[in-house]
C-alpha cells in the first residue's frame, strides 16, 4: 500500500537547468557553472563545502564580483520553471507527499524557502 508520494525535484518537477541562464554580459556563466559544479557537486551535495564556496571558483572563472555571483545564483534559484502537468498532479495528490533532491543548501536555504512562500 502506497503511503507517502516522494518527488524527485530535479528534472522530474523542474527543469533543472535553472542555474545556467547566464547574468547580463557574462556569456562564460553556463560552461564555468557546469565545470565548477562537475569539480565540487560531489563536496556540495553532500555538505563538505557550500554555496559560497562554489560560488568563490565560480567568480573567479567569470570574473565576477563573489557577491554578484552568490546574488545570480539566489535569483535564479527564485526563478525555476515547474513542469505544469508534473506539479499540478504532485501538488493535488491526496496523500502525504515529500520532495526528494541531491540538491545543497542553495535548495534549502532559498529554493525550499522562497517556494514555500509563494505556493510554487
Amino acid at each position: 500500500m502506497i503511503r507517502t508520494l516522494l518527488w524527485d525535484f530535479g528534472d522530474t518537477l523542474v527543469d533543472e537547468r535553472w542555474m545556467l541562464t547566464p547574468p547580463a554580459g557574462y556569456a562564460a556563466w553556463s560552461g564555468a557553472y557546469l565545470l565548477c559544479e562537475t569539480k565540487l557537486g560531489d563536496d556540495w551535495i553532500i555538505g563538505k563545502i557550500d554555496t559560497r564556496s562554489v560560488a568563490k571558483l565560480l567568480a573567479e572563472r567569470v570574473q565576477m564580483e563573489l557577491r554578484d555571483v552568490i546574488d545570480h545564483m539566489e535569483q535564479a534559484s527564485r526563478s525555476i520553471t515547474f513542469f505544469d502537468g508534473v506539479y499540478r498532479y504532485a501538488r493535488s495528490a491526496s496523500l502525504p507527499r515529500a520532495i526528494v533532491t541531491l540538491n545543497p543548501d542553495l535548495f534549502t536555504e532559498v529554493v525550499a524557502a522562497h517556494y514555500d512562500h509563494t505556493g510554487g
